[in-house]
């Protein structure tokens, strides 16, 4: 996944040059959920500014007792865990 980092992150940077945010990659994990539930899929794929394959944002990530529930272009899920989800980001891209 790409993230966009704001100023208050640690990793911040200047955005290069054609970016217009600071963009890493990293991926968002949920360690040992309990119940992963698709409540819709949608599998057309967008191509970016770059000319890459794109499956849209994440428009929303929200906890709902213990219920993350996730979506986007790409379809909604919901996610039942204990924990919350992590977000490592790609260290070979810093600055």
């Amino acid at each position: 996944m790409e993230f966009v980092l704001t100023e208050a992150h640690e990793r911040y940077r200047e955005p290069r040059q054609g970016e217009q945010y600071c963009y890493v990659t990293g991926a968002l994990v949920f360690d040992a959920p309990d119940v992963i539930d698709w409540l819709s899929r949608n599998a057309h794929v967008h191509t970016d500014a770059a000319g890459e394959e794109d499956l849209g944002n994440i428009d929303y990530l929200v906890n709902e007792d213990g219920h993350w529930r996730a979506g986007g272009d790409w379809g909604e899920v919901v996610v039942d865990t204990t924990r919350p989800p992590r977000i490592p980001l790609d260290v070979t891209q810093d600055a």
